[in-house]
């Protein structure tokens, strides 16, 4: 595979948004297909490296997708990317490698997402959500497709994110076996 072939999706959106959801759907869709790797940032936030090596994590995770592109592989990103520099970084380093990326926002309304908090075993609360999304809210990054993670379902939405890619020719024509 050629460096030129390679693609990279990106999810962003709030935490409860189904970013991790849609995800792991996508990769275990295109897998057997596809050489690819699901990079789930949170592993990567949730490491012990101690206050003085924080700003090690973001290093991390540019090493791992560059050795993950360098070894040819198709990538998934799982990521909030509230900031939007932080984005920009990460696609800026991705360019050097392939200019073959879709970025996907997952935005349910702010009440689906309360709802979905309260599921899990560690509810963030209503208050941190609200920061989420108000800082979401001040990052635009237009350049992203939205996704309605409310109203369509999952696999609605993992069927969205394949048309999208074929018909933005991140992907060979051979995807269409798998749509």
């Amino acid at each position: 595979m050629n460096s030129h072939d390679l693609w990279v999706v990106i999810f962003r959106g709030i935490p409860r948004a189904g970013k991790t959801t849609l995800a792991k759907t996508l990769h275990h869709r295109l897998e057997d297909k596809y050489k690819i790797a699901l990079i789930h940032y949170d592993t990567i936030f949730e490491m012990k490296t101690g206050k003085d090596k924080e700003s090690l994590k973001p290093k991390i995770a540019l090493g791992m997708i560059e050795n993950f592109l360098i070894e040819n592989y198709n990538l998934i990103l799982d990521n909030s990317f509230i900031f939007t520099q932080y984005l920009r970084q990460t696609i800026q380093f991705i360019e050097k490698y392939t200019l073959k990326y879709r970025v996907y926002f997952l935005k349910p309304s702010f009440l689906e997402i309360v709802e979905r908090d309260k599921k899990f075993p560690v509810p963030k609360g209503i208050e941190a959500l609200k920061e989420f999304w108000i800082t979401m809210e001040n990052n635009d990054f237009p350049e992203h497709i939205e996704i309605d993670t409310d109203t369509l379902s999952i696999d609605e939405s993992v069927e969205f994110i394949l048309r999208d890619i074929q018909r933005n020719i991140l992907l060979k024509a051979e995807l269409g076996a798998v749509i």
